[in-house]
């Protein structure tokens, strides 16, 4: 697990080059930011409509530009609060939106699907407000805690749901049941903090 905070700093070298390549061209991280939602939007569009192969296709083209835009803000020196807001709300909203179309096409199990609705509240709520209390030291807009589940097991959870659909529902469970531990464990480091604090 947290495959994006042991990975990441090995691999980020790769996408530092793609973005100095890129760079003299016209496209600012925020073109790359509203691609990669577009491209996740095909991606929820294609598995409503059974493309399996196309929809896991664009989704990893979706994180993949997720990953660049920021990589490209801090090549061209154009890093912004609009950008780092607008890159979160489309992350989620990808998400929301790959799993309504996964559940419009798999048709059963909806509690599960529900439930997973209400981590992606919880988590992102104890996200947010872990970066807003918790000074940030790091080269991002603000504080990234880090957590059981990030976005890569979000893509390889979705990933293995549509390749397996007969086991989709045991998968979203247990993803959900991380994903819930690391808003909880999110809830109890700000009640540390605070209580330090106060």
């Amino acid at each position: 697990m947290m495959i994006d905070t042991k990975i990441r700093p090995k691999i980020q070298a790769c996408f530092d080059k793609i973005a100095h390549r890129i760079a003299p061209y016209p496209i600012t991280p925020n073109h790359l930011t509203i691609i990669a939602f577009l491209t996740g939007i095909m991606a929820a569009i294609f598995i409503w409509q059974n493309h399996v192969t196309l929809a896991i296709v664009m989704l990893w083209i979706s994180g993949f530009l997720d990953v660049l835009d920021g990589s490209l803000a801090r090549v061209k020196k154009q890093s912004s609060p609009y950008g780092a807001f607008m890159d979160l709300i489309f992350d989620r909203l990808v998400e929301s939106i790959f799993i309504l179309a996964f559940a419009l096409w798999y048709d059963k199990g909806h509690w599960v699907f529900y439930m997973f609705y209400i981590g992606v509240i919880f988590n992102f709520s104890t996200f947010m407000a872990t970066g807003a209390l918790i000074p940030n030291l790091g080269n991002k807009s603000m504080y990234y805690d880090f957590g059981l589940v990030e976005r890569t097991e979000t893509f390889l959870t979705f990933t293995l749901m549509t390749l397996f659909p007969s086991v989709a529902l045991y998968v979203l469970m247990i993803f959900f049941l991380f994903f819930f531990l690391t808003g909880i464990m999110r809830f109890y480091r700000i009640y540390q903090i605070t209580r330090r604090e106060g």
